[in-house]
């Protein structure tokens, strides 16, 4: 039986169901809420939708780059772990940062300000017990004072307007783990590379749903891959469940609602992320590199998801993907380049400003995290 003949669209949502109701099992079991577990979902999805963050928003932001973004999700996963936060946590003080810094300007100065505030109110959300301001603020090494981050959290409360919570990954990846029989090794590699996209500011054109679909089709794919630690090399485990962890059967449609044609961005993002992003950025991303270099679970992804891309004869989607991100990220600060450059000298009356530094900009790095005695 084909996949058409037994998945449609849900009319409401746009996403890709079964025919035959995958939660009729559960009916019974209060738990698992079978019974609403769809409607959930569809919750969830449309109001992802409302929150997500505009895709370029760096370009309105002055002399910021992307490279300072992911440099200020590196230095917050670094406090985030010093707390032991959970893991949600963090997903919604990332996602409340880019809520904001699309709607606001924010001075380099100030950014290191707003990330930190993001994270005390996205603990006060979902932690039990969140920080005191003033810890975090010896977290930050003192670079400002508690009286600034009261304000920071106010104004972004207001710019926000108080609509705080945004699904993360794990509500999606719970619901996919159905489907996957709850598998441990899968599940917990998923996790992590929900982590890998925080870091990564091309995965803000895509809905958190997708992410968490396209890294679960990546886990159960690379797990089933194993490299030896002297040659290099990578191999396929024997048997029926490899061949199947390269598909994305109907049941993974259903509980993610994608297909597997829609995860190939996602895909090709994680094999570019592992194989040229992170190695381009290993002095800068110091708490990321250093995570991913001593855990011996995740040290050779790139092999892993690139040989994923190989058996499954993605290169080609993979490099077109990558490359018109790339094409978009040059458009987009072209645009936002010309538009700062025609204002300036409509300021100045018809004087072009020169560029700061000889035109080069500096390097931009948050304090340090300092250490708790």
């Amino acid at each position: 039986m084909g996949v058409d003949q037994i998945v449609a669209r849900n009319p409401r949502t746009g996403r890709l169901c079964l025919i035959e109701d995958p939660d009729e099992e559960d009916i019974h079991d209060p738990a698992m809420c079978g019974e609403y577990a769809q409607e959930i979902l569809d919750y969830l999805v449309t109001r992802e939708k409302i929150f997500q963050p505009k895709a370029y928003y760096v370009t309105q932001q002055g002399d910021m780059s992307w490279g300072m973004r992911s440099v200020l999700v590196d230095w917050l996963f670094e406090v985030h772990k010093k707390f032991e936060f959970l893991p949600e946590t963090m997903f919604l003080a990332v996602s409340l940062l880019d809520r904001f810094m699309s709607l606001r300007q924010c001075d380099i100065g100030k950014f290191q300000l707003v990330g930190l505030t993001c994270l005390f109110i996205a603990a006060k959300i979902e932690e039990v017990n969140p920080p005191q301001i003033g810890t975090l603020v010896y977290m930050a090494d003192n670079g400002f004072a508690e009286a600034d981050m009261i304000a920071a959290e106010s104004y972004i409360l207001k710019t926000l307007d108080f609509d705080l919570w945004a699904p993360g990954p794990f509500s999606f990846i719970r619901r996919i783990s159905k489907a996957d029989e709850y598998d441990l090794h899968n599940r917990n590699l998923t996790k992590y590379l929900v982590e890998v996209a925080l870091m990564d500011h091309r995965f803000l054109a895509y809905p958190m749903s997708q992410i968490a679909a396209g890294a679960f089709f990546v886990a159960r794919a690379a797990n089933v891959f194993q490299t030896s630690s002297k040659t290099k090399t990578v191999t396929m485990a024997a048997g029926e469940y490899a061949a199947e962890a390269l598909e994305w059967g109907v049941y993974f449609v259903q509980s993610s609602g994608y297909c597997r044609k829609e995860l190939v961005p996602i895909v090709a993002l994680f094999n570019d992320f592992f194989n040229v992003k992170v190695p381009q950025s290993v002095n800068e991303w110091a708490f990321f590199t250093s995570k991913l270099t001593h855990s011996k679970r995740y040290r050779d992804l790139d092999l892993r998801i690139n040989a994923v891309v190989a058996a499954l004869k993605l290169e080609k989607e993979c490099d077109a993907v990558v490359k018109q991100h790339a094409e978009m990220d040059a458009e987009a600060m072209q645009e936002a380049r010309l538009g700062a450059q025609a204002a300036e000298i409509k300021a100045t009356g018809g004087v072009a400003p020169a560029l700061p530094n000889g035109g080069r900009l500096g390097v931009w790095k948050p304090l340090p995290v300092a250490q708790i005695e």
